[in-house]
C-alpha cells in the first residue's frame, strides 16, 4: 500500500510539473489571456474526473479499510482498559 501511495504521489508530481512547464509556455504565447484562462478552467474539472477513475478505487478501498481497523482496535482496546477496571473493583461496596 505505501508503495502504491508512493508512485501515486510520485505520478501527481509529475503532472503538476506537466501542468506548470505547460502554463510557463502559455504565458510566452501571443495568444489572448482569456482564451488561455477559459482554457484552463477545464482542468481542474477534468483532472478531478481523474481521480475519480478505477485505477485510484483500490487505494481510496485500503484506506477506508485501514481506518475500520483503527476504529476497532480502538474500540477493543477501550472494552480491555474497561475489563481491566472492572476486574480491579472490589465485589462488594466498602461501608
Amino acid at each position: 500500500m505505501i508503495a502504491q501511495h508512493d508512485k501515486l504521489y510520485d505520478q501527481l508530481n509529475e503532472r503538476l510539473e506537466g501542468s506548470r512547464r505547460a502554463l510557463r509556455l502559455n504565458m510566452r504565447s501571443p495568444r489572448p489571456a482569456s482564451t488561455i484562462c477559459r482554457r484552463d478552467t477545464t482542468r481542474p474539472s477534468n483532472a478531478s474526473y481523474a481521480l475519480e477513475s478505477d485505477k485510484y478505487l483500490p487505494f481510496r478501498n485500503a484506506q477506508r479499510e485501514e481506518e475500520r481497523e483503527m476504529k476497532l482496535e480502538e474500540a477493543v482496546s477501550s472494552r480491555l482498559q474497561q475489563a481491566k477496571i472492572e476486574m480491579e473493583l472490589p465485589a462488594t461496596p466498602w461501608k
